[in-house]
């Protein structure tokens, strides 16, 4: 079978590869390959290099979980936010300094985890997320917290996690 061929390169459900920058190699993508999957449930890129999320992630719509933690990322890309089933996002110990608002659209999102980065502004779009049950933002550089946020928190719906940030107040949660 030819492994170039387009069916058999969207037939992978699972992607992972982890741990290989202790092993000092580094993990990116070819133009296209990634959006070429259309059929990837879950990715797992953890501890790779990796610098990047290639924007046509967003043709991966089957995709229920990502796993990109202590990669060297600094920016997701907006087509993050077209993934409609997607339920769990890790993106822990990066370098990233934002969070695209195109995350608000992810109506299936459950578990977004973005610990330790440089994160500064959490958007008012996150509060959009009414299925969301886990927010991690410790280790950030996060001062406040939008109401749209707290209010998902206030629910009892949301754990909320902001341990170690120079909130510019102190929040009753």
């Amino acid at each position: 079978m030819n492994p170039n061929h387009d069916t058999h390169t969207n037939a992978y459900a699972v992607i992972r590869l982890t741990g290989y920058k202790e092993a000092g190699f580094g993990v990116s993508f070819q133009d296209g390959f990634l959006g070429e999957l259309i059929a990837l449930k879950r990715l797992h890129l953890n501890d790779n290099k990796l610098k990047e999320i290639p924007e046509d992630i967003s043709n991966c719509e089957e995709l229920i979980e990502i796993y990109i933690g202590g990669n060297e990322i600094t920016l997701l890309p907006s087509g993050i936010g077209r993934l409609p089933v997607l339920k769990k996002l890790y993106c822990g110990r990066n370098h990233l300094r934002n969070i695209p608002p195109s995350i608000g659209r992810l109506e299936s999102l459950q578990e977004l985890f973005l610990s330790g980065n440089e994160i500064g502004v959490v958007p008012r779009d996150v509060g959009r997320l009414k299925s969301l049950k886990r927010l991690s933002l410790s280790f950030n550089q996060v001062k406040e917290i939008p109401n749209e946020v707290m209010d998902l928190a206030d629910t009892g719906q949301l754990e909320l996690n902001i341990d170690n940030n120079p909130l510019e107040m102190l929040l009753d949660i």
